[in-house]
């Protein structure tokens, strides 16, 4: 009983560690994400590459990309940030990502923290995906479809009305979370 007792301890406080290590959670403001990629544009081939978007929020924190490494060899994996401009790729650098090193053949969401960005709710602005260091990375699009109706993609410093990036934008918001307390756990077991 004592064993027992002990493990179900453990398996309490690893949960209760767990559930306050995920205290925040994302508020996407704009997203385009209801697809599966159909086509992978490379970061630097394609350089610069983002995407157009008009927030309804007044400020963002966090911006998340489909990404892959496609480096070669995959040993070095692209390490890469997202700026914010304002009105078009060439505009007013609003602020830049904190560095994000894909892992080895990563391909899959990749998120980006900011210091809060200002933005001007209706207001244009673009995210680029921009390669620091290391092999070629890519971004997935919709492959041909608009699916975004606030903007466009943008290859080589242009707009592409033809395709959109998949990503999302939006801000971090604190999740209330309950304080665990020694007193707290003893009841969970008496």
């Amino acid at each position: 009983m004592r064993k027992l007792r002990t493990a179900l301890w453990s398996i309490s406080l690893l949960l209760a560690v767990s559930t306050l290590a995920c205290a925040d959670e994302y508020v996407w403001d704009q997203v385009n994400d209801s697809f599966i990629p159909g086509n992978l544009n490379s970061i630097i081939h394609i350089a610069p590459i983002g995407q157009e978007f008009v927030p309804s929020l007044d400020y963002l924190e966090v911006v998340e990309v489909w990404a892959c490494d496609w480096s070669d060899p995959p040993a070095d994996p692209p390490t890469i940030v997202v700026n914010i401009y304002s009105d078009h790729i060439g505009g007013s650098l609003m602020g830049t990502s904190s560095a994000v090193t894909l892992a080895p053949a990563f391909e899959g969401v990749a998120t980006f923290v900011f210091e809060a960005v200002a933005l001007v709710p209706g207001e244009r602005y673009v995210l680029e995906v921009l390669r620091l260091s290391g092999g070629n990375g890519a971004v997935g699009t919709t492959g041909g479809t608009d699916t975004y109706p606030f903007g466009h993609i943008i290859r080589w410093g242009e707009p592409d009305e033809g395709t959109d990036l998949w990503f999302r934008e939006g801000v971090i918001a604190p999740t209330a979370v309950q304080q665990l307390t020694w007193g707290r756990l003893k009841q969970l077991f008496e």
